[in-house]
């Protein structure tokens, strides 16, 4: 007894200091002298314990190849503490302590990725129905992702562990649901992943699980936003519904980016569809006419906050994965653009004089000169506006990959705004309200594809 005394002492000892591996290497010689089963379990605790520190240290770490390493021996430690389970499930003498550290040993296979053990161990514990349903519920979803995981993945068995785990109607069911909504999606059953979605953020749970929700949001935000030829006002209105009073709370993460970018254009495709609403529905009352103006005015101001937002976010490369190269160049572009849209011409220009001083002698700094020009067309600055012409008339010539076309539409363009009359020949004080609501330079800037 002092012997044994001796050592679950040493093991508590080590594992205060953290020294978990002083901790587990003890345990294995306690089992020489430890009555059965205490070293067994002691030591199939011990390495959970131990692939659970490694792996949290590793998630923590922002230097990769730390992360890489943790990783690949969080991995190693979780296949050892499943064995170390199944190994105190053999000598443990009730069914009930039995058969938890036979669960406890599925669930260290499946952390450990070695999936085809996990599925294994699984199918054997759901072969009867468990007595606690919530873990009924883990089991059948862990079944699920251990088929997705497989090399050989088999999405027939894993949509039926889903399907399994959603009609328990416990702790797993958003999460089920959510994984079956991505299967739909690889299948091209948009119709039924939209679905899915939906019910895990309209359906009340008994435990909600917020991290399924979040990703539900962000997924059904995503099939909204990419409705290409189905997507109408209806879905951008959507999408705004869904995000708007949510997006601040979320983590920031490359999903939350993504979303709070699918939020912003949301917003500017509204005020889009609001105009358009407001031009073709003819003669209109001064009350309609002023609403419409709102209406605008409130979604441009809420892009350009977004954008502004994501913009901020834009100098962390790993945040902004999700996003293309396209999305992420334009969009210090956009909110110049919802500035400008909002007859705010100071800060458009501002903006716009930066992203030309940052691109210099490129597609990107040819089209921030191009959009100083309207500014200064529309402020009525004549004398800069011409100078700003020779400049971009200078540098046409110095753009790498600009075609000769593309060279003549530029110069058709500023030979055009060349000819603006001043701010007091024309009155366009007088345009002020059409302007913010069309703005329109006398002809468009050219774009590059």
């Amino acid at each position: 007894p002092r012997v044994q005394d001796l050592f679950e002492k040493a093991v508590e000892t080590y594992r205060q200091a953290n020294r978990l591996d002083l901790a587990v290497r003890t345990a294995e010689l306690y089992e020489r002298v430890a009555l059965i089963p205490k070293a067994q379990v002691l030591r199939a605790d011990l390495n959970t314990e131990w692939a659970r520190t490694t792996r949290e240290r590793g998630q923590k770490t922002k230097e990769p190849a730390t992360r890489k390493k943790d990783e690949a021996t969080a991995r190693e430690l979780f296949r050892q503490a499943a064995e170390a389970h199944a190994e105190a499930a053999k000598v443990l003498a009730e069914k009930a302590d039995k058969d938890e550290h036979l669960w406890l040993s599925a669930v260290c296979s499946f952390d450990g990725q070695d999936y085809a053990r996990a599925a294994e161990k699984l199918t054997k514990i759901l072969e009867v129905d468990l007595e606690n349903v919530d873990r009924q519920s883990e089991g059948w979803y862990l079944l699920g992702e251990s088929y997705r995981n497989l090399k050989d993945a088999d999405k027939g068995m894993a949509r039926e562990a889903y399907k399994n785990c959603v009609a328990n109607d416990a702790r797993f069911t958003c999460r089920a649901r959510y994984q079956l909504a991505m299967i739909d999606i690889e299948s091209g059953n948009i119709d039924s992943a939209i679905d899915n979605l939906d019910q895990n953020l309209k359906i009340d749970h008994r435990d909600p699980d917020l991290e399924a929700q979040e990703k539900s949001r962000f997924a059904l935000s995503s099939l909204l936003y990419q409705g290409s030829s189905r997507l109408t006002q209806k879905n951008y209105r959507r999408v705004v519904q869904l995000l708007e009073s949510s997006i601040d709370r979320c983590a920031v993460t490359p999903e939350a980016v993504r979303a709070r970018f699918q939020l912003a254009d949301s917003y500017r495709q509204l005020a889009d569809q609001r105009f358009f609403d407001r031009t073709i529905s003819g003669k209109t009352s001064p009350e309609a006419q002023t609403h419409y103006l709102g209406e605008v005015r409130t979604s441009l101001t809420r892009a350009a906050e977004e954008f502004a937002k994501l913009e901020d976010l834009l100098q962390d490369a790993e945040l902004t994965s999700l996003l293309t190269v396209k999305q992420r160049v334009e969009t210090p572009f956009i909110v110049a653009q919802c500035w400008f849209d909002l007859g705010e011409y100071d800060k458009a220009l501002q903006k716009w004089e930066e992203l030309a001083k940052k691109w210099g002698s490129s597609h990107e700094g040819l089209w921030a000169l191009g959009d100083t020009v309207r500014c200064y067309s529309i402020m009525g600055d004549v004398t800069q506006l011409r100078q700003r012409v020779e400049q971009i008339r200078t540098i046409l010539g110095t753009i790498e990959g600009l075609s000769d076309t593309d060279k003549q539409h530029w110069r058709d363009w500023l030979t055009q705004v060349s000819k603006i009359p001043s701010e007091k020949d024309r009155e366009r004080g007088r345009e002020q309200e059409r302007l913010i609501i069309e703005p329109r330079s006398p002809a468009p800037v050219p774009r590059q594809p």
